[in-house]
């Protein structure tokens, strides 16, 4: 009987269940629409359909004429919203110069270019560089202020310059200062030395380099 009850017992012990499969993570909302680009809410095509309810395809029984209104009337629904329109370029300055008033604009101009390009930088401007601007396609690239001149300042932590790939590189009318370099004088040119020399430009299998009616201190 003890055996018997040990047994009843043992069946009466209920099972643990299996654990539940891990929950799906909410689906991503869908982006929003493009400011300007919204569906015709009182839009109906020739079968009463909505927007939300086209297939914004030719079937049967409409015309291209109606595509072509569902399409226009519709452009969230059908997918046809467009871009948003790029930002504007930089001004160009007299002479063809892109002109520029700050470092980061300064900077990615240089190392975006893919073909020869002309900056301007307003007299007295000063730009702190953290770290040298590179060049390293097969362009050239002029960099020119007026007047008193603006001023590239390496702040004592870094060389201004760094060029390889065949790019040419001439700085005009500026004052160029505090680019530190562990050797290589003002400009450094040579295949394979390090990117420290030069407090100036440091060129590896670099263009041409000039330095014309500018001043240069503490590089």
């Amino acid at each position: 009987m003890a055996a018997l009850n040990l047994l009843g017992l043992a069946k009466a012990v209920p099972l643990n269940p299996p654990p539940s499969p891990p929950s799906l993570p909410p689906a991503l909302p869908p982006p929003p629409p493009q400011a300007g680009c919204a569906d015709d809410p009182e839009f109906r095509d020739p079968n009463g359909y909505s927007c939300s309810d086209s297939t914004c395809v030719l079937y049967p029984g409409i015309t291209l004429a109606e595509l072509d209104s569902i399409l226009e009337s519709c452009p969230v629904s059908c997918g046809s919203c467009s871009p948003p329109p790029s930002p504007p370029s930089p001004p160009l300055a007299p002479g063809g110069y892109v002109s520029v008033v700050s470092e980061n604009e300064l900077r990615s101009l240089i190392e975006g270019a893919a073909a020869d390009i002309s900056i301007s930088l307003p007299p007295s401007a000063h730009f702190e560089l953290s770290s040298q601007i590179s060049c390293a396609s097969s362009i050239k690239v002029t960099i020119a202020s007026s007047g008193e001149g603006a001023t590239l300042d390496g702040q004592g932590g870094t060389g201004l310059f760094h060029l390889e790939g065949g790019c040419s590189l001439t700085l005009r009318g500026l004052n160029l200062v505090n680019g530190r370099a562990v050797s290589g004088g003002v400009v450094s040119k040579g295949d394979g030395s390090t990117s420290a020399n030069g407090g100036v430009v440091h060129a590896n299998g670099a263009g041409d380099v000039e330095i014309i009616g500018s001043t240069v201190t503490g590089c």
